[in-house]
């Protein structure tokens, strides 16, 4: 199984936003089951229809138009009822065919609360992971997918700010035996990573 996450959303000087159909065709090279794209709009997704038979789109408009996207022409994609929207954006979903079925997280934090005032990404995925009814699913075949918007070259900034750190969510969720994959996969520690995985220029239109 194969799953390509993106954050698609362009910066300066670029000035084409959301999951375009170029961007669409580009990532298709890359063959995946499942696509998580983060910063598309529900107009995206409604555009893009036709790319793929399942296609599920998550946002609240509270701050922007842009939520996430997922898009599979192999597994069925479902919202869990569970679903806090307090916890912008995780958003939880039941994941299914024939062969698989597992939850999946779809992850891009924001840094407003549902009512539009200051918080810090790391605080939307701790409340989540901490949510009663979510405690469940993460002893279940569960990933999490997507954008956090954190790294423990924070942590101190973080710490004094007296709020959970990226560590704080890593060490959580290794008492679930919830790990990173791509931490696994390079056998590298949290904060040591070699492989470049931001690429803030470089953006297909």
């Amino acid at each position: 199984m194969k799953i390509v996450s993106w954050n698609c959303k362009t910066i300066s000087p670029y000035n084409k936003e959301g999951f375009t159909e170029k961007k669409a065709n580009y990532i298709e090279k890359y063959n995946a089951d499942i696509y998580i794209i983060q910063e598309c709009t529900n107009y995206d997704v409604e555009r893009l229809k036709n790319l793929k038979k399942n296609c599920v789109w998550f946002g609240d408009d509270i701050d922007s138009k842009y939520g996430i996207g997922i898009f599979s022409d192999c597994f069925n994609i479902e919202i869990l009822p569970e679903h806090n929207p307090e916890f912008r954006y995780v958003v939880p979903y039941k994941v299914f065919n024939e062969k698989y079925n597992f939850i999946c997280f779809a992850i891009w934090t924001k840094d407003k609360n549902i009512n539009n005032n200051k918080v810090e990404y790391t605080e939307q995925v701790w409340k989540a992971i901490n949510f009663d009814k979510y405690k469940n699913y993460l002893t279940a075949p569960v990933i999490f997918v997507g954008d956090f918007n954190s790294n423990n070259y924070w942590d101190k900034e973080y710490t004094r700010k007296k709020v959970p750190s990226h560590n704080d969510i890593i060490n959580k969720l290794k008492e679930y035996n919830i790990e990173s994959v791509y931490h696994k996969y390079y056998n590298c520690k949290n904060g040591s990573e070699k492989e470049l995985s931001k690429y803030n220029n470089r953006v297909v239109q």
